[in-house]
């Protein structure tokens, strides 16, 4: 699985191919804008991959945010099974945008909402300031 990002050198664009990752979010003024699902497999799949017809391309301002992240966190389970969830974590990363929250944040929240359940998968977060 890969998501990769080409922003524009006038930090204006950004280009996005989303392979198998979590949805990405894009947080403008503190809002969620818009999400980029996955359009492609996860690489190695298939023999040839068409990225021209999958690329995201879009404008930026100055302030937005761009945030990727592994399944780890979406699906980190609570004791009951239910899981931590993308609407969970969009809400959180609001907060980082409003708020001036560090993303360090997100780790109390996961550990409260698993509680004594073991976390079986990683969790990362990225986040790209423009």
């Amino acid at each position: 699985a890969a998501l990769l990002l080409e922003i524009s050198a006038q930090r204006n664009e950004v280009k996005l191919w989303n392979a198998a990752i979590p949805e990405a979010f894009l947080v403008r003024r503190g809002q969620v804008v818009e999400h980029f699902p996955s359009q492609l497999p996860p690489l190695g799949v298939t023999t040839s991959l068409n990225m021209d017809e999958v690329q995201v391309t879009r404008n930026l301002e100055p302030g937005d945010r761009l945030y990727l992240y592994s399944d780890g966190i979406t699906e980190a389970r609570g004791e009951n099974g239910d899981m931590f969830g993308a609407d969970r974590l969009a809400e959180f990363l609001t907060t980082v945008a409003v708020e001036e929250t560090p993303l360090e944040g997100l780790l109390p929240m996961i550990a409260a909402h698993t509680g004594t359940s073991t976390q079986d998968d990683d969790i990362t977060l990225v986040e790209v300031r423009i």
